[in-house]
């Protein structure tokens, strides 16, 4: 698959970011590109209200399925033309990750459209896995008893 960006080396870190002011202001955009070919798009805001984004990914145990998540972006409408989200923070600050350094290998790039931002994340190159399986974590919390056959049958929608 080619990308449209330039990607980080290997072990890159994310820039400091300037925090995010009235966030319920703005609408997210989060598209999930499966190695499957099942794109999963979320909802506007979905990313404030972290159960719709939840419910649209699959229960998936990454180490029967480690490549199944390609990656996953995040286009971010902002007010101010080179503004970055810092992630790590915002999420924390809504309660969906237990803590930042599953989201150290997160990667803040620009993209061509005037004041707007994509957070890509590489789930298999450079070890954002970690930040997929920190997705699914609140997922298997609320859903033990889905057998790996359910699994296998939600991936063949």
């Amino acid at each position: 698959m080619s990308f449209l960006f330039p990607l980080p080396p290997p072990g890159t870190v994310a820039a400091p970011a300037q925090p995010l002011e009235n966030a319920e202001k703005y609408n997210y955009y989060v598209q999930i590109h499966c190695s499957e070919g099942r794109d999963i798009i979320t909802t506007p805001n979905a990313l404030r209200k972290s159960e719709k984004l939840f419910s649209l990914l699959p229960l998936v145990d990454l180490d029967l399925y480690p490549n199944y998540i390609h990656h996953l972006h995040v286009d971010v409408p902002c007010n101010q033309m080179f503004m970055i989200i810092n992630w790590c923070e915002f999420h924390q600050m809504e309660g969906c990750v237990e803590g930042p350094d599953t989201w150290d290998n997160a990667y803040f790039m620009q993209v061509s459209a005037p004041q707007k931002f994509r957070l890509l994340c590489l789930a298999n190159e450079y070890g954002v896995r970690e930040l997929t399986r920190c997705l699914f974590r609140i997922l298997v919390r609320e859903n033990k008893t889905k057998t790996i056959e359910e699994q296998r049958e939600w991936l063949q929608y």
